[in-house]
């Protein structure tokens, strides 16, 4: 299996999890988690396969693909959008119009925006790579400083729904750095320890993010994004591990891995229909409502 089929399909399974609050059994809804990761590690692999077809648009003389690039993007997330939209009118739920072009799903809307970014920033700014990756984050901490001054927001969660917009920013950076990765694939490698710096940060990202929010450190939360990229960045070490030919695991997966790269191909679309159907099993007990929430959206 090749690690983007694996990132994929694991980003899809933690954001469809983190949804599950009310399928977990009462007085285990925190298992329903790894919503964040999911959605910094498919923000990573967006940058990371988009650079090579950006590349691909350099390397030809005067850009006559530019369009076409951005008419493949779109054309594979807004379809999946209006049937769906389609879908709920058809159920009887209430959709407005701007729904079909600006979506009630911040997930949508920050995706479309990023795709803009960075296809400007491949195609002509990307030999300035690691200062927009700082300058991005100094404007999270002026929007962040901003929103505080101007709202009296002394209780702002960088990553609660509430502000949603504060996500942008360090996704944006994640796509970026799925972009560094892309172009040093060459002298990537696995290390021994890899898996071991995974758990650390993983650990203090979420010990981190726990403290914060228990002890209303407020300036501190913009350390989370950070150890939410380390994270990632040795997610994507140890997975390029589990990837290397001759691997057993990789063995095993290239084997019956299948089902797996089938679901990797669908994010977006589970990601969609998930909201309904988690609904609707919302009301029975674990674990039919978890089972049946599972077969319904993978169906």
């Amino acid at each position: 299996m090749d690690i983007v089929s694996l990132i994929r399909f694991i980003a899809t399974v933690l954001i469809t999890n983190s949804h599950y609050d009310d399928l977990y059994p009462q007085g285990y809804s925190f298992l329903s988690t790894g919503g964040m990761i999911g959605n910094a590690l498919f923000f990573w692999v967006s940058g990371y396969t988009l650079y090579f077809s950006l590349k691909k648009i350099n390397s030809n003389n005067g850009g006559g693909n530019s369009i076409y690039w951005f008419l493949r993007r779109f054309m594979r997330i807004y379809p999946s959008l209006w049937i769906f939209l389609l879908f709920l009118l058809c159920i009887g739920s209430p959709v407005k119009w701007q729904d079909f072009f600006i979506s009630t799903y911040w997930f949508i809307n920050a995706i479309v925006i990023c795709y803009v970014l960075y296809f400007f920033y491949v195609r002509f700014f990307l030999k300035y790579g690691k200062y927009i990756f700082v300058l991005v984050g100094l404007a999270l901490a002026v929007y962040f400083a901003a929103s505080t001054w101007w709202g009296n927001l002394d209780d702002i969660v960088i990553e609660s729904p509430e502000y949603i917009s504060f996500r942008w920013f360090y996704l944006f950076q994640i796509m970026l750095l799925g972009g560094y990765c892309a172009s040093h694939r060459n002298y990537a490698s696995s290390k021994k320890w890899d898996w071991l710096w995974l758990i650390v940060f993983l650990t203090i990202y979420y010990a981190y993010k726990g403290i914060c929010i228990r002890y209303d450190i407020y300036w501190g939360q913009l350390l989370i994004p950070v150890f939410l990229m380390g994270t990632i960045f040795y997610a994507y070490k140890t997975l390029l591990g589990i990837c290397k030919q001759g691997n057993m695991v990789n063995t095993f997966l290239q084997k019956y891995g299948r089902p797996l790269v089938f679901i990797s191909t669908l994010t977006l679309d589970i990601y969609l229909i998930q909201f309904v159907v988690i609904k609707f099993f919302a009301d029975y007990k674990f674990p039919i409502g978890f089972i049946g929430a599972t077969i319904t959206i993978f169906i």
